[in-house]
């Protein structure tokens, strides 16, 4: 049997600390008994509180405003990448999700995304090393870029500042 655990956190809000699962109904007396072995201290005025507003329809067009604005925010950073980083990385273009995957290409493949996350931080811009995200440390020319929670605007500045920290890491790997 196959279930999935789902929250409101990233379209609603993270404090509201309320989300639900999709399961087969025979399953439910089961997962209720082990919530409650858990934790008894769900939050229950948020869930009344969730449950009236996806009851009066607004969930549905917030969920769109938010697809809408995750769109845009996904194409800048993709334009910005273009701009500031053009053939010296490939990235996915993820069906869902709020992260782009950045691989290195060419000669700045021997940057360690590591090091780069050191001097990227000291331009200002934070990343996801590849080998935070590998439990057995792969990835190390690659990394993860949000572009959530992020106008248009600040991410073009970020990719400028990250574009500066890979010249920077690939003249420490060049001598």
């Amino acid at each position: 049997m196959v279930f999935s655990v789902r929250t409101f956190s990233k379209v609603l809000a993270p404090g509201l600390r309320v989300g639900w699962i999709n399961a087969d109904p025979r399953l439910r007396n089961l997962l209720i008994a082990g919530k409650q072995a858990m934790d008894t201290c769900a939050n229950v005025p948020a869930q009344h509180i969730i449950n009236a507003y996806i009851a009066r329809g607004g969930y549905g067009e917030h969920l769109a405003g938010l697809r809408t604005e995750y769109k845009r925010r996904k194409e800048a950073m993709d334009a910005s990448i273009a701009r500031h980083l053009g053939d010296r990385v490939r990235t996915t273009d993820p069906d869902g999700g709020f992260f782009l995957w950045v691989t290195l290409q060419g000669d700045d493949v021997r940057v360690s995304s590591s090091r780069l996350f050191e001097i990227a931080l000291a331009e200002g811009v934070a990343f996801i090393p590849g080998p935070a995200l590998s439990p057995s440390g792969q990835f190390e020319d690659a990394f993860r870029l949000c572009f959530a929670s992020s106008t248009p605007e600040r991410t073009e500045e970020g990719l400028q500042r990250l574009a500066r920290a890979l010249d920077i890491a690939r003249q420490e790997v060049d001598g």
